[in-house]
């Protein structure tokens, strides 16, 4: 049977719609010691903010959202810690993959209320839904972090760490 483009399209959509088309794979989790490819994301200004930007640094992506409760706890106490960074190579991104409601996208709006909430001093992005699949498997549970090193490769990822142990982690990422 021979098909053109149309005839293979009407064949795949009619699969699909029986529920017989093949499920797409999910992304390869990006594990501690991987290269981590390039991730941009949409900042409070609208503009694109990419991790790799920030060569040389390490970088500490911080994944949470408006309406987590321990979301807020954890900005809240790494915003209090984060000045004893500011003279090192370190970048921190607070990224978020909803707004102040459950299932409501982040909007610039909630982005800057965000940053303003806190006092956030470090760049505050919006991170498509989901992102979180690069790093971690589902089922995805927030507050997450991910630390990615000088050398582009991933050093750290954890759900629900300890502010104490994310410090610790940026410090031994930065060889101290």
């Amino acid at each position: 049977m021979k098909l053109n483009l149309f005839g293979l399209l009407t064949l795949v959509t009619a699969a699909f719609l029986a529920g017989n088309a093949p499920a797409l794979p999910e992304p390869k989790v990006i594990e501690v010691g991987d290269n981590v490819p390039e991730f941009c994301w949409t900042d409070v200004h609208d503009m694109k903010l990419c991790h790799p930007t920030f060569v040389n640094t390490v970088r500490v992506l911080i994944y949470g959202t408006g309406w987590c409760p321990d979301c807020n706890k954890e900005m809240a106490a790494i915003v209090a810690r984060v000045n004893t960074y500011k003279d090192k190579a370190v970048t921190f991104i607070s990224l978020s993959a909803q707004g102040d409601l459950a299932g409501a996208p982040p909007t610039l709006e909630f982005l800057k209320t965000w940053k303003e909430r806190h006092q956030i001093p470090f760049y505050v992005a919006a991170s498509p839904r989901d992102a979180g699949k690069n790093f971690f498997a589902p089922p995805i549970y927030i507050p997450n972090v991910v630390i990615i090193g000088r050398d582009n490769r991933l050093v750290y990822k954890a759900v629900s760490p300890s502010v104490d142990e994310i410090f610790a982690e940026i410090k031994k990422a930065l060889g101290e």
